[in-house]
């Protein structure tokens, strides 16, 4: 049932309008900046070309020495304090733009912005299947925002197992 829901999902994001992406885009960097006050280190990440684009909102956290983002590391998601994202991001697995070797490790997190393929309205979220951030957020306590469009909004439950994490917000453009 994941995957039928995961594929029909993936095909809704990507068919999303490029007029409807940029009218998404222009409130997100003011949403997110809300949101995230008071928040001293955030995981962010890297968007796939039909993902909610987080670049402006990287700027700014790079800016204030805020910024974390993930790279998979021997199937594991960690977490790099990125500086410089001009210098620093490479081109890794998938086309996602990931630290490189002269970003420091940092696991003190205080709130992780997630992307998926899907939410549901109580904070499920269904991504590539992997479990790279269920397995990194299992046992901690990091804030979670799920982000989206409002074109990923399962309408209705989508099915969890044990180990799936719930968003705790979603920020839905």
């Amino acid at each position: 049932m994941k995957n039928t829901i995961r594929n029909s999902y993936l095909s809704k994001r990507k068919a999303i309008a490029k007029e409807r992406r940029e009218q998404a885009h222009l409130c997100l960097l003011d949403r997110l900046k809300e949101i995230t006050a008071g928040y001293k280190k955030i995981l962010s990440y890297s968007p796939l070309s039909d993902e909610v684009d987080t670049y402006p909102f990287n700027a700014f956290l790079q800016q204030n020495n805020r910024l974390l983002l993930p790279k998979i590391v021997e199937e594991s998601l960690v977490p790099y304090e990125v500086r410089d994202m001009e210098k620093q991001l490479k081109t890794f697995s998938h086309g996602v733009l990931e630290p490189d070797s002269s970003c420091n490790r940092n696991q003190n997190i205080d709130l992780a912005i997630i992307p998926g393929i899907a939410f549901d309205k109580q904070g499920a979220r269904l991504g590539f299947g992997k479990g790279h951030y269920d397995r990194f957020l299992a046992g901690k306590k990091i804030r979670t925002i799920g982000l989206c469009f409002k074109e990923q909004i399962y309408d209705g439950k989508l099915p969890l197992e044990p180990h799936d994490i719930t968003m705790e917000r979603l920020c839905i453009v």
